[in-house]
């Protein structure tokens, strides 16, 4: 797709009853503690996706399927059936196009020279529909109305220009949802003042905190090298490698106050004894036990970005590059 000129996109609405499919309940995130959990759309994109679920990430009978050009290939390998596609569809074979499955699925069609990549204009138009902006009206058959949680995957691999662009899309806008992004390796949540992460994680699980410009007053909880209204710079390594501390010695020290602190020190002297606990604990129970782990920001945005997999893998450092 070249970026050399936004043009106005043509709508084919479709009164075709959204699609229904058989998967399992998906365990993405914990939900905020709320009165009505928000809707989960997923935004399947079409860089790399591996199509097997990981730890219970499928999506649900209710969730909204919205798939940017490509990603439509990664809906039809997981027999999903979708709400909406949005693109210019010059990543996707006819084959897919004109599948009598999808040609009655309402389609948002941009033309291939515009200034913004099919991702970014899928996000801008479910953040418009849920600020009243625009009505959607595969959205409106599926109850989307204000609140929602929304995941996008199949965001890396490929052109690394490209994969570096989708990243940088949470530190776009103030979207009016939650958001987070899934690609094999790590799940990442943005974390701004008026979204908080709060989730039950396994002891030792690779945590890393990612700002995406200057965050201020950045606080964590259950974390094994936690932070207490700390600065993190755009760009800085502070945030990279945490892990998960084991229950019995969530520690009570963090890097003090919101001046730049030396996480070589900080990490070396102050966590070498907990590192080694979180350790004896895997080894000891056999089985992973879990912490609530919270992270807050009092101004700007970061993403949380959990490692996938075996969450003591990676206790030894010897995996880790350059931490």
């Amino acid at each position: 797709m070249s970026m050399t000129r936004r043009a106005r996109h043509s709508r084919r609405r479709s009164s075709v009853s959204p699609g229904r499919w058989n998967s399992p309940t998906s365990t993405f995130s914990e939900r905020r503690a709320m009165s009505e959990a928000p809707m989960r759309v997923w935004l399947f994109a079409g860089g790399e996706y591996p199509c097997e679920a990981r730890d219970g990430l499928q999506p649900a009978t209710a969730d909204v399927i919205v798939c940017v050009d490509a990603g439509l290939v990664h809906a039809a390998n997981l027999g999903l059936h979708p709400d909406l596609l949005i693109g210019d569809f010059d990543s996707v074979g006819a084959e897919f196009l004109d599948d009598e499955r999808y040609t009655g699925i309402e389609r948002h069609e941009f033309p291939v020279n515009k200034n913004a990549s099919d991702l970014q204009l899928a996000l801008e138009l479910v953040a418009a529909h849920l600020r009243g902006e625009a009505r959607i009206a595969a959205f409106e058959a599926r109850g989307l109305v204000r609140s929602a949680e929304v995941l996008v995957v199949g965001v890396s691999g490929g052109r690394t220009d490209h994969m570096l662009f989708n990243w940088q899309l949470p530190a776009l806008q103030d979207w009016p949802f939650e958001l987070g992004f899934v690609d094999a390796t790590v799940e990442a949540f943005v974390v701004t003042p008026e979204h908080t992460f709060r989730r039950e994680l396994a002891t030792g699980r690779t945590v890393s905190l990612l700002p995406l410009f200057q965050a201020e007053g950045v606080s964590t909880g259950g974390l094994l090298w936690p932070l207490d209204e700390q600065r993190l710079r755009a760009g800085d390594t502070l945030g990279l490698s945490n892990r998960v501390a084991c229950p019995q010695r969530v520690p009570d020290r963090a890097c003090s106050g919101p001046e730049e602190t030396s996480l070589g020190s900080d990490r070396e002297h102050a966590g070498i004894a907990d590192l080694a606990a979180v350790q004896q604990a895997g080894q000891e129970t056999g089985q992973e036990e879990n912490v609530v782990v919270s992270v807050q920001v009092r101004a700007g945005r970061l993403l949380v970005m959990l490692v996938a997999g075996d969450p003591a893998r990676n206790l030894d450092g010897r995996q880790d590059h350059d931490h």
